[in-house]
């Protein structure tokens, strides 16, 4: 098991103060089907589910992990940078959970229980997005007052208007 990182002097933005995000690594090609079955679900891509994910990449030059999807079919992960699809057979993580839905984002104003996959280098949260392309769903990012959300698909980033991020619907206790 693998939990969200946070740098040491960085709280989540949550409003919930205990963290319920599982990730967890996997460095094995296709994932079984018994993982699948608890990953969250983003969408449907050319007929193959589409799985919350996220990885580095070392074509993006990135140090932190970027939010993206896995797709069933193609047994691969995928994230958005420089304008290109980036992909991976190997050392990506998925998100577990039945805790999650979907929420439209207005005016780039993100919810305050919206999942945050990562943080970049200037410790802005990067939340998990999700947006169609053509009729296809994609999985991937944005952040905080962005009146769009940047998602990979058929080798290429695109800049989406319409979109939603992945919140966590666990009240806290």
């Amino acid at each position: 098991q693998v939990l969200v990182e946070w740098p040491a002097n960085q709280a989540p933005r949550l409003a919930f103060r205990h963290q319920t995000e599982q990730w967890v690594n996997y460095d094995g090609g296709g994932v079984p089907s018994a993982l699948l079955g608890t990953a969250v679900k983003g969408g449907w891509d050319n007929g193959g589910t589409i799985y919350v994910a996220r990885m580095c990449h070392p074509e993006t030059g990135l140090m932190y992990k970027l939010p993206g999807k896995y797709h069933s079919d193609y047994k691969k992960a995928y994230v958005c940078s420089r304008g290109k699809e980036q992909e991976k057979k190997t050392g990506f993580e998925l998100l577990l959970g039945a805790q999650f839905e979907w929420a439209v984002v207005t005016h780039g104003n993100i919810p305050d229980n919206a999942v945050v996959a990562s943080r970049a280098a200037d410790g802005s949260p990067i939340y998990v997005a999700r947006a169609k392309v053509g009729n296809h769903d994609s999985i991937g990012m944005t952040r905080q007052g962005l009146s769009y959300c940047l998602v990979p698909f058929g080798g290429k980033e695109h800049t989406v208007r319409a979109y939603e991020v992945l919140v966590n619907v666990v009240m806290p206790s």
